[in-house]
């Protein structure tokens, strides 16, 4: 949500309309509780910053041993692959991540740790071409943006009462997001 309220600040200091802005909410459906907060996120993002908000399903079968074995992984490749055609299918060609300094680091150690390359050791990069939508039409044209890449998450929930938002916490995610 702090990416949520920079952005309406950012739109409305060059008086662009906010439902210009395409909120996409992800529901991986790994939780039965997951959906009830996609829908109370895109809501809040609605009534709060007048965005229009999608809550994106994803739409796969997660066994007992995905969740185990692969789940990061399968589930990243489903949410960018989601988020291209979202992107697509809405005219969106500039997509802003909440990404912070903690999912770089993340990153960054996942990669080590499975033998990458110098190159995977980078970790993730501010600007970008969204990856994963290799086979999606037309998504080729979507630019990743992260520009809470330097901020820590800690960061973030120490910082959010100067501007009156509060931390929110998910169930599979500490410090997912932050509420007005």
């Amino acid at each position: 949500m702090a990416l949520a309220y920079l952005t309406s600040r950012l739109f409305s200091s060059h008086k662009k309309p906010p439902d210009a802005v395409h909120a996409f909410i992800v529901d991986h459906k790994a939780r039965p509780e997951s959906t009830a907060e996609a829908c109370s996120v895109a809501q809040l993002v609605k009534e709060t910053y007048g965005f229009t908000a999608h809550v994106l399903p994803l739409a796969w079968t997660l066994s007992p041993t995905d969740l185990l074995n692969g789940f990061e992984t399968r589930a990243r490749i489903a949410r960018y692959q989601t988020l291209g055609r979202s992107c697509v299918e809405n005219r969106v060609e500039k997509l802003l991540l909440a990404h912070h300094v903690d999912d770089w680091a993340e990153t960054v150690l996942m990669r080590l740790l499975a033998g990458s390359k110098m190159q995977g050791l980078a970790g993730m990069r501010a600007v970008a071409r969204i990856p994963e939508c290799g086979d999606v039409f037309g998504a080729e044209r979507v630019v990743v943006g992260r520009p809470l890449l330097g901020v820590e998450k800690v960061g973030l929930g120490r910082d959010a009462g100067w501007v009156g938002v509060t931390l929110m916490f998910c169930g599979n995610r500490e410090g997912c997001g932050l509420l007005v």
